[in-house]
Formats: structure tokens, C-alpha cells, sequence
């Protein structure tokens, strides 16, 4: 087992919580009324239709963890296995 300690910088955090909104926005699954596939939703709309920013900041979340981690984990030379 090892523990790792990734320090993430601003951008990097906004830039995935943008990307989480665009991953949202594209996935047909999320259908919003009165709204076109393509077409610009404002953030708040999409905040409302999902139940709150809890699922935008957990998909960032997943995102930032994919990028960030498997930067540290290359950076690092240790060998993963399995999820982290």
C-alpha cells in the first residue's frame, strides 16, 4: 500500500468542473425541457435539472482524480494496480 499527497492547483479544478459541465451537457441521459441538444444551457439550469451541484462537483471530482492521479502516479515511478 502506498499513500500519495497530490497537490492540485485552482485552474486545474476549474478546468475539470468546466469539463464536467460539458460531459453533462452531452450526455443523453440528461434531457432538460425546453432546451435542444447543442444548444447553451445556463449552468444554473443544469444545476437544477441534476438536484443540485453535488453531481457537478462529483463528476469534476472524478475527472480531476483521473488526470491529477495518474500524473502523480507517473511522476512517481510507482507501479499501480487496480483502481485508485
Amino acid at each position: 500500500t502506498v499513500t500519495m499527497f497530490v497537490t492540485v492547483p485552482g485552474s486545474m479544478t476549474r478546468k475539470a468542473y468546466d469539463d464536467a459541465v460539458k460531459k453533462l451537457l452531452n450526455d443523453p441521459s440528461v434531457r432538460l425541457p425546453g432546451f435542444r441538444k447543442g444548444q447553451k444551457v445556463p449552468e444554473q439550469v443544469l444545476l437544477n435539472a441534476l438536484g443540485g451541484k453535488n453531481v457537478l462537483v462529483n463528476e469534476a471530482l472524478d475527472l480531476l482524480c483521473e488526470d491529477a492521479l495518474k500524473k502523480a502516479i507517473d511522476q512517481s515511478g510507482v507501479k499501480a494496480v487496480g483502481q485508485a
